[in-house]
């Protein structure tokens, strides 16, 4: 329960977190095109840039890895059910034997 209430919220978050991302690019893009002459500014400008892809970087990895674990999570419930399924036909087949 407790992993599809983080996934639910990641979902939640990935669209604010996705406009902000895109928000400061542009904004980035935008203070370089202004500052290109200036070498502080455009330092301070690449040094976000950076910032901003290792920021997107660890979002898509946590997005990975929340989908990866909620697919594995899905595959071990659905192979309990089959399981829980057989042990009940298993249980009908010895309760009729024994009759």
């Amino acid at each position: 329960m407790y992993t599809q209430d983080f996934h639910k919220q990641l979902i939640e978050r990935r669209k604010s977190v996705d406009k902000l991302l895109r928000n400061t690019s542009a904004a980035a893009a935008a203070a370089a095109e202004m500052d290109e002459k200036d070498e502080t500014s455009s330092s301070s400008t690449s040094e976000s840039k950076q910032k901003m892809c290792t920021l997107q970087q660890k979002w898509n990895m946590l997005w990975r890895l929340s989908l990866d674990m909620k697919k594995k999570l899905q595959d071990s419930f659905a192979t309990l059910l089959q399981v829980d399924t057989l042990l009940q036909v298993d249980t009908l087949l010895q309760v009729d034997t024994l009759r």
